[in-house]
């Protein structure tokens, strides 16, 4: 969706991620740190992680939200 709408990764500021499963996601981390490099590379934009007690699109064990800024094309 971003890359369709001429997005790159630097474009993402804020993230908010919404998770059921602490103890998951902490065993999880260092693998998810290396998904993190090869998609966002060494862009860190502010982050929360938010652990509710259940997500409504079941089975989904995390749900992110993102707020992209996309420069405006000089015409």
């Amino acid at each position: 969706m971003l890359e369709n709408a001429g997005g790159l990764t630097e474009h993402i500021y804020p993230i908010t991620a919404f998770c059921i499963d602490k103890p998951t996601y902490l065993e999880a981390s260092s693998k998810l740190g290396k998904i993190w490099g090869n998609l966002m590379g060494k862009h860190y934009p502010a982050m929360s992680m938010i652990f509710v007690y259940d997500l409504l699109d079941y089975p989904a064990i995390i749900e992110l939200k993102a707020t992209a800024v996309i420069p405006q094309r000089s015409k």
